[in-house]
């Protein structure tokens, strides 16, 4: 038979994560409000920040030319 202190243990974890990822779930909920919030106001004033970010990481990325082909490439 398992040890039941191993088996205690393992269950306590398994519940505190659980309450931990809940927590960490709101706190995201919390942030995606904000977070509209803010690009609403910006698209109120004509900024398109979306936009924005789409662009600027697209110009961020290399091109085709610039990446290496292979991981012995890269690693070299």
């Amino acid at each position: 038979m398992v040890d039941e202190q191993t088996i205690g243990f393992h269950k306590g974890a398994v519940d505190t994560l659980m309450k931990e990822k809940h927590e960490l779930s709101k706190i995201l909920q919390i942030v995606e409000h904000y977070l509209n919030a803010h690009i609403e106001a910006l698209k109120k004033e004509g900024i398109d920040i979306i936009e924005e970010y789409k662009q600027a990481a697209a110009q961020a990325q290399p091109s085709k030319e610039e990446q290496p082909s292979d991981l012995d490439d890269r690693i070299a």
